[in-house]
């Protein structure tokens, strides 16, 4: 949910607020998206974040409009946008992680 009043949305006839949404639903109501928004407040806890939202945007395919959050600056196409997380998904991290491990033990 917003944390600020979105009333002063209320008339574009292209913006739609849906409210809450259960989390399986959202890639439905994001594959319809023709932009992704990301207004955030600067401050001390949002230039640390990791942002999550933003990497399932990415893998929507979609142009991202958002607040200058440190080292998320990219502009480029939507199959570009989409390869950046081809490699994102548990099974490539846990490799990831076993590859590592594999690594540091030694005899």
């Amino acid at each position: 949910d917003a944390t600020l009043s979105m009333e002063r949305f209320d008339r574009y006839e292209n913006v739609i607020l849906t409210g809450f949404q259960p989390y399986e639903d959202i890639p439905a109501y994001g594959s319809r998206f023709d932009v992704a928004l990301m207004p955030w407040i600067q401050n001390e806890w949002i230039r640390n974040c990791n942002p999550i939202k933003m990497k399932e945007y990415l893998a929507l395919g979609l142009e991202i409009v958002k607040t200058d959050l440190s080292g998320t600056a990219s502009k480029v196409d939507a199959d570009a946008r989409r390869a950046v997380l081809a490699s994102a998904d548990w099974d490539h991290r846990s490799n990831e992680c076993l590859a590592l491990m594999d690594g540091a033990v030694t005899n």
